[in-house]
């Protein structure tokens, strides 16, 4: 299932160039020739996938990282670019959206005269298939940081807080009642609930919609089936309570140590 992330960081007031009165009656004057660089890298973990960004956009009226105020939308290819190095599973793969010149414009706090300006981006990932069993219930790890290049030509970079998705599997093993000796191409299906389990509702296979690059809920059911050591794993299972849109996943009551989740497995 895809999850989604959200990367959030202030604007700076001299982000774009400016020439400004500051006094009519003296005519005095201030001037900056604004940044030059400001750019957004993502640090993804080999075991999640990039699937796109979903909106780049300026933010108003936003009086911390955890209210939503007032987005607009920047254009892809005139306000920002996005570069991606897809790590393939064996590294961490990096995702960086370098914000144009245009783009900067569009976000200045000067020119929108406005206080608290925000970049917000928000893009989508998934789990890869060829997960390990030994990570299952661990943290996957993001990190993003900032890099710039401000009005006087010094470069800088500041990192965010290390958030993380974590994902579980169930194993199953099948076994010859009698002999104890493992069986091999027995076929399990899982549910969510007892009733869906009864009914023959099962949890479908996501599959990637090649027209936007995006993950759509198939038709198809989840199917396991047991190996010659009579051993099936489900694996990329969410677990806990869900954090919400906007809850710091690692706060206590939200996050992945915290509430449980029930699935029933049919062969």
């Amino acid at each position: 299932e895809p999850f989604s992330w959200i990367v959030t960081t202030d604007v700076p007031d001299d982000i774009y160039k400016c020439s400004k009165t500051l006094n009519d009656s003296d005519n005095t004057k201030i001037s900056w020739a604004g940044y030059s660089q400001f750019t957004i890298i993502d640090d993804l973990d080999m075991n999640i996938k990039y699937k796109g960004t979903t909106k780049v956009c300026v933010v108003t009226g936003s009086t911390s990282d955890t209210t939503v105020g007032t987005e607009k939308n920047l254009t892809y290819g005139t306000d920002y670019t996005i570069a991606v190095t897809d790590g393939k599973g064996t590294q961490n793969s990096k995702i960086t959206w370098s914000i144009t010149e245009s783009g900067r414009q569009k976000l200045s706090p000067v020119l929108l005269k406005q206080k608290g300006v925000k970049l917000r981006i928000y893009f989508e990932s998934v789990i890869r298939n060829t997960i390990g069993e030994s990570v299952l219930g661990k943290p996957l790890k993001n990190k993003a940081k900032l890099e710039f290049t401000n009005s006087s030509g010094v470069k800088g970079t500041r990192e965010s807080d290390i958030p993380d998705v974590h994902t579980t599997g169930i194993k199953i093993y099948k076994l010859d009642e009698k002999t104890q000796k493992p069986i091999a191409g027995t076929v399990f299906k899982i549910a969510s609930s007892e009733e869906n389990a009864r009914n023959g509702v099962f949890l479908k296979q996501w599959i990637l919609n090649a027209s936007d690059n995006s993950y759509v809920r198939g038709e198809n059911d989840i199917v396991v089936t047991t190996d010659e050591n009579g051993c099936a794993l489900f694996k990329g299972l969410y677990y806990g309570t869900k954090a919400t849109k906007y809850n710091n996943a690692a706060t206590k009551g939200t996050g992945h140590d915290s509430g449980e989740t029930t699935y029933w497995v049919v062969e």
